[in-house]
């Protein structure tokens, strides 16, 4: 039901192979043709030609999309591999298709041939008629085959997907040096186009270290978009306007009262009497990415686009006439509109985060800003240190209108909590998430008191095989040698019963310390009993990724980890899982530590996280509607298309929600569902997997609520 848009991302080291530090091309005698490696990703593909090539490097600014390195050969047949979706552009790039099931004859011609992944390839091939083919299936051993009617050159442009940090700014604790690295952290974006407002053509910015004085790498340098943003130098506020400076590559320096500049003098406030500075930068953050997604219809990518449908007939000027102005001229344009416009139309942002006041939280900034998250700045309460919650994020200044800027569908991550932890980001990049039946889940218990119990939990899934059966273990009377190999082992998630105390895990024969542990090997843990939060921060310091940890004594039941593990091995990210599962986190039971973005399971190729309200009418009418998720894998920005037997087709911004365009009956209530396994919620009840409702369940449901019951 789902098709998945992303737009695509982006010296001499020997005779064989040719490059930049983010891509490489090497070619291969003996194989014949060349392998192209994303570096900073580890990720390559095979590109095989009928004899051994030549290559030469060719500009990367001769392509008509951002790419970080090209080289050129001739060749008279391309073979790659079927594991990517392939698309045909025109000279023009202008798109022609895909190529998918069935070969396809061109005339002769000059075409560019897309992958369609993260890490994006583009080939050229000047002036040639060519056959495309491309197995029906992305999990085919046989190649796509591209073939030539003469030697032809072939141009490769590569663009790294560039998700995780490749240069390191210092910066000591000083407000204003922080300004001068914030002003960095977009070298990492392609172009600054509107363009940008795609997730994949925004990289991940540079990391940043605390130290004792300012230090920014030979290749990094500031955007040149002629955009300042001024604020006083406090932490406060630099922090706060960090997301919005990285969106427009500004310059942030000091000035008396937060504003917005632009090099032919403009100045926009960033506070009103309405609106607080993090309001502000929400509210000018959210209207450019909507704006920019519709400017963009210029561009790259001419696909129709439900919101432009809907805003551009009432808007003063022609989105696409903007395309390739200044960032300055658009945002004159864009500050007209209003507000309320756009706002039924916003997405998700996919999480609101909490940084404190001080020089270190600045390390945590180049990850929140690969998510464009929304960024408060709160000191911790002076009686409780580490203390804070998500429902405080929100800050004085949010307005009832402002709820259509919704910070977060699932947790709130706040660093005053412990929630976020550079190592967590750290070992995530670290970690390659496995499919559903390569997962190890593990429940423990440190006395056996419990193991009959997690057994019965253990055994419900065993038995499943939707999606996928996957490998579960109960351990049980854990001795602190065990529980230290269960940790070092590779598991997925780990749910751990036992009582914890500030040395550790109290085992059948002593206390366990995380520090007697090399190298952490679970990803995801949840640990039961109250006062687990110094033992879930170490273990994310050792190796984990993410954590549930809980304040309470009424502690998360293996019944209620049964649930997560359901919806995580689905491919949803801790986060969402938590949301969805029911467990309750807050300043007195629980919360998350490391990375809450990042997921456990790899989801399938084209996968898309969506969950779907149903409310009834009747018994047998009812509305439906769904609401998509922005993610570390699906970012603010990116496209989405649903199929026609929901709504005329037409391609939406990841986040937003949708409303089915008429009521429906219950057995097509059910039709809709069956498409994708993706949680349903029927009037308002605890989720279910839509592939499983049936229509008596959707009846059922209208009955009691139209009754009143539960």
């Amino acid at each position: 039901m789902f098709i998945y848009w992303t737009c695509p991302k982006g010296s001499t080291v020997s005779n064989d192979t040719l490059g930049t530090p983010l891509v490489s091309f090497t070619r291969h005698i003996d194989r014949h043709g060349l392998d192209v490696r994303d570096i900073a990703e580890g990720v390559e593909y095979e590109i095989r030609t009928p004899s051994p090539v030549v290559l030469e490097s060719e500009p990367a600014d001769g392509f008509p999309v951002p790419v970080d390195a090209a080289v050129s050969f001739t060749t008279t047949e391309i073979r790659i591999p079927s594991n990517v979706a392939l698309y045909l552009r025109d000279e023009s790039n202008e798109h022609l298709g895909d190529f998918f099931g069935e070969a396809r004859e061109l005339p002769r011609g000059t075409y560019y041939i897309e992958t369609g992944s993260t890490s994006k390839l583009y080939i050229r091939v000047f002036d040639a008629a060519l056959t495309g083919y491309h197995p029906d299936t992305f999990d085919s051993d046989e190649p796509a085959v591209f073939s030539l009617d003469r030697p032809t050159r072939v141009d490769i442009g590569a663009r790294s997907a560039h998700t995780r940090p490749t240069e390191t700014i210092t910066v000591p604790d000083d407000p204003e040096a922080m300004m001068e690295a914030i002003s960095y952290l977009g070298s990492s974006i392609k172009e600054f186009s509107c363009e940008r407002s795609w997730p994949t053509i925004r990289g991940h910015p540079p990391a940043i270290e605390v130290d004792d004085r300012l230090d920014v790498p030979d290749a990094l340098t500031k955007p040149d978009t002629g955009i300042t943003v001024a604020v006083p130098p406090t932490y406060e506020a630099v922090y706060a306007v960090a997301p919005l400076a990285y969106y427009l590559g500004a310059t942030v320096v000091p000035g008396e009262s937060p504003e917005l500049r632009t090099d032919f003098g403009f100045t926009h406030p960033l506070v009103t009497r309405r609106h607080g500075l993090e309001a502000s930068v929400d509210r000018l953050l959210a209207r450019c990415l909507v704006l920019d997604s519709l400017t963009r219809i210029g561009g790259y990518y001419t696909v129709s686009r439900h919101e432009y449908d809907q805003i551009a007939p009432h808007l003063s000027y022609y989105p696409e006439n903007l395309y390739g102005r200044p960032i300055g001229e658009q945002l004159l344009e864009y500050l007209e509109v209003p507000i309320e416009m756009l706002e039924p139309f916003l997405p998700d942002w996919p999480t609101t985060v909490t940084l404190r006041p001080v020089a270190t939280d600045a390390e945590l900034l180049p990850y929140l800003l690969n998510d464009l998250a929304r960024i408060r700045v709160r000191a911790a309460d002076a009686d409780r240190p580490d203390s804070g919650s998500p429902s405080e994020t929100g800050g004085g200044d949010t307005m009832e209108s402002e709820e259509r800027l919704r910070t977060s569908t699932t947790v709130d991550a706040t660093v005053t909590e412990g929630v976020l932890l550079r190592e967590g980001f750290e070992h995530s990049f670290e970690f390659t998430p496995q499919s559903a039946d390569e997962t190890r889940i593990v429940f423990a218990s440190i006395d056996d008191a419990r193991r009959d119990e997690l057994e019965r939990v253990a055994e419900t899934y065993r038995a499943r095989d939707a999606p996928a059966t996957f490998d579960v273990h109960v351990e049980s009377g854990l001795t602190t040698a065990e529980l230290g190999r269960v940790l070092e082992s590779d598991v997925g998630f780990l749910y751990l019963a036992g009582r914890v105390t500030r040395e550790g895990v109290v085992c059948t024969d002593g206390v366990f310390s995380v520090d007697d542990v090399d190298r952490v090997g679970v990803t995801t843990f949840c640990l039961t009993t109250c006062e687990t939060y110094d033992v879930g921060v170490e273990l994310v310091e050792a190796g984990a990724v993410n954590g549930v940890v809980s304040r309470r004594e009424r502690t998360p039941a293996p019944t209620d980890a049964g649930r997560l593990v359901d919806v995580l091995i689905h491919g949803y990210s801790l986060a969402d899982g938590v949301s969805l599962s029911g467990f309750e986190l807050g300043r007195d039971e629980g919360l998350l530590v490391g990375d809450p973005l990042a997921r456990v399971v790899q989801p399938d190729v084209g996968r898309t996280f969506a969950q779907f309200d149903v409310e009834s009418v009747d018994v047998d009418t009812h509305w439906i509607a769904v609401t998509t998720t922005a993610s570390h894998a699906a970012g603010v920005g990116g496209l989405l298309r649903l199929s026609a037997d929901f709504t005329p087709e037409s391609n939406w911004l990841v986040g937003t929600r949708l409303e089915h365009s008429v009521p429906v009956s219950s057995t097509q209530v059910v039709k809709l569902l069956s498409s994708n396994e993706n949680p349903v919620h029927l009037n308002g009840e605890p989720f279910r997997w839509s592939t499983t409702v049936t229509a008596e369940e959707v009846r059922d449901s209208a009955q009691r609520a139209l009754d009143g019951t539960e």
